[in-house]
């Protein structure tokens, strides 16, 4: 399927957070139940960290 050269911006950009949130998903629940907000919240910025 062939999209307009305008949306492809918004197609990558998508792309991109989609795969991001199935981390995220993925990572959490792996871990199972956290005691706090604040550890969840850690668990995802340390991989923010290392994809940067």
């Amino acid at each position: 399927m062939d999209f307009p050269p305008q949306h492809w911006t918004w197609i990558r950009t998508n792309n991109t957070i989609e795969r991001l949130n199935r981390e995220i998903k993925r990572r959490t629940k792996a871990i199972g139940a956290f005691p706090d907000g604040q550890s969840a919240l850690m668990t995802v910025e340390i991989k923010f960290a290392k994809k940067s």
